[in-house]
């Protein structure tokens, strides 16, 4: 079994993710079945068969989405995700693809950046956030700087984190987060006015998610 054309990276499930085929051995009689592979799993999410046709295409999408699962995180820091990108291939005649991720993104997912348009965010004390990436594989670290309405500052670095492929997302739990830095700082965690996320690659900052703390209406 020869892949003539992969589909992008990341692709989004909701549109076509298509491998096209060639070179599969065809029984006069059966055909041929291609096994759908979803990373991690011995048994096929799903079986196209073929008969009689030298060109074959096989969407996994429809697959895929059994596979995600995007469900939001309340607890935790860095953590690695590997339902909100699968990794998915062809079997065939004893021979398996490479895998290609798929993605519940309105397109295909960018690499190394924040997975958002919103750098710039607010929150209030007890409130949870979270936002994700997919990092290249290696250590990740994050920097967290707080500062509360006096101008007290208090800076922590989350432990290292080895990234491998996917998405990782950093969960903010402001209850969880504040008594940490209650127990290693003299800030005043019920009068925070900021809380910053530096992501790095390695010794590389790669960007900044930044919250102004608010008081809840």
């Amino acid at each position: 079994m020869n892949i003539k054309n992969y589909p992008t990276q990341y692709a989004s499930v909701f549109a076509p993710v298509v491998f096209d085929i060639s070179g599969v051995q065809l029984d006069k009689y059966l055909g041929v079945d291609i096994n759908i592979i979803y990373k991690g799993q011995t048994t096929p999410v799903g079986t196209k068969n073929f008969y009689n046709t030298p060109k074959m295409s096989v969407n996994i999408a429809p697959y895929a989405k059994s596979c995600l699962s995007i469900a939001p995180l309340r607890t935790g820091d860095l953590q690695q995700m590997p339902h909100r990108a699968v990794a998915m291939a062809l079997s065939a005649n004893g021979i398996t693809s490479e895998y290609r991720f798929v993605a519940a993104g309105r397109e295909a997912l960018p690499t190394e950046v924040l997975l958002s348009e919103w750098t710039q965010r607010t929150i209030s004390m007890g409130e949870v956030d979270e936002f994700s990436f997919i990092p290249p594989s290696g250590d990740v670290w994050v920097e967290i700087h707080c500062e509360d309405i006096a101008g007290k500052r208090y800076a922590t670095r989350l432990a290292p984190f080895s990234a491998e492929e996917g998405v990782v997302t950093c969960v903010v739990n402001t209850q969880e987060l504040a008594q940490f830095i209650a127990a290693e700082s003299m800030l005043d965690t019920e009068n925070l006015s900021e809380i910053r996320y530096l992501v790095y690659y390695g010794a590389d900052e790669a960007f900044e998610v930044s919250y102004k703390v608010i008081k809840p209406t």
